[in-house]
């Protein structure tokens, strides 16, 4: 019987978290919302990354899924996707879309990744780890929550955060909890990664 209560609990767990994933598609259309997009990345390339991140919001609302975009901002141009992921909470960048992003680096060209976070979280290891292995300048989260974190690598990590583990990342999301500005302050400090949140 015990096997059964924990299935509903794991079952209501799951459904309380995804409710909590569902985007307030308005606010996402919004003025402020598009002039926050527009501050990240520029005037120029903002109304595509804009469009893309309604697309892969509205797409995600409710679930527990990410997408990635990539942007070559020097070109003004997406660079490609990921929306099929099949594991909660996690995205990562196949083979194609690494190739491409690879070309457009190697031809000295800025890169930019977005990817939402269903919970609205700060980036994880894998997320600052992606952007060292990709060369991207800087990586943009579009929280669930309406908010958009901006992150870049600025420094190397300090200290017991050498390494840059999902290990290390949770101790110091653990650490910090609901103090948010505290977390961005460590963040850079620690990991050597700036974040920027615009709400």
């Amino acid at each position: 019987m015990s096997g059964v209560v924990s299935c509903r609990a794991m079952a209501a767990a799951r459904r309380d978290a995804e409710r909590m994933a569902d985007v307030d598609m308005g606010k996402v259309g919004g003025k402020s919302y598009r002039k926050n997009v527009e501050k990240v990345f520029g005037k120029e390339i903002a109304p595509l990354v804009h469009d893309d991140m309604r697309r892969m919001l509205g797409h995600r609302s409710g679930t527990l899924y990410e997408d990635i975009y990539a942007y070559d901002l020097d070109a003004g141009v997406r660079i490609g996707s990921e929306t099929s992921q099949r594991s909660t909470f996690s995205a990562s960048i196949g083979k194609k879309l690494a190739g491409a992003m690879m070309e457009s680096t190697s031809a000295g060209h800025r890169v930019a990744i977005v990817h939402n976070h269903p919970n609205s979280g700060a980036p994880s290891a894998a997320d600052i780890n992606s952007l060292r292995k990709n060369g991207a300048s800087f990586g943009v989260i579009a929280c669930h929550d309406g908010s958009i974190l901006r992150f870049e690598q600025v420094g190397e990590p300090i200290g017991g955060y050498t390494a840059i583990t999902k290990e290390s990342v949770g101790a110091l999301q653990d650490a910090y909890g609901a103090d948010i500005d505290g977390l961005i302050k460590a963040y850079e400090t620690r990991l050597g990664v700036r974040i920027e949140r615009l709400a």
